[in-house]
């Protein structure tokens, strides 16, 4: 894959962090949730974007949009399980269960980054994954 979007990846996460912060400031559960999941939606767009340089075959008889809309619908439904063992828990689970589903996604494109990568010697293995957790360097 291009090194030059690989290692662009974390300024854009950055760029989408600076969206959503002011609404996930509200305090407002609904508004905070919403934010959660246009952030998880700009996610997703990365991981489509990744899944360009693998075999499409790697997804099954899916689309990479459909093959990680499935994967990110599990998640929520495994939060949704572990979160709420005695059924419904209130509006907060919706926050945690989406902020859950944000770090696995953001996990996910760190996973396939450095997979794809491979040993580029253009990739900056020392300081990428720093720069996408927002670590300083």
């Amino acid at each position: 894959p291009p090194s030059k979007y690989i290692n662009s990846l974390p300024y854009f996460k950055a760029a989408l962090l600076r969206q959503a912060q002011p609404k996930w400031d509200t305090g407002v559960t609904a508004t905070i949730v919403q934010a959660n999941y246009d952030y998880i939606d700009s996610l997703t767009g990365i991981l489509v974007a990744l899944a360009s340089y693998y075999s499409q075959k790697q997804f099954g008889n899916q689309t990479p949009q459909e093959y990680f809309s499935d994967v990110i619908a599990s998640r929520f439904q495994w939060y949704r399980t572990i979160l709420e063992p005695h059924g419904p828990g209130g509006t907060i689970v919706n926050v945690i269960c989406s902020g859950s589903v944000l770090e696995d996604t953001e996990n996910m494109i760190e996973d396939m980054v450095r997979a794809l990568a491979g040993y580029n010697d253009e990739f900056d293995w020392e300081n990428w994954s720093k720069r996408w957790r927002g670590e300083k360097i």
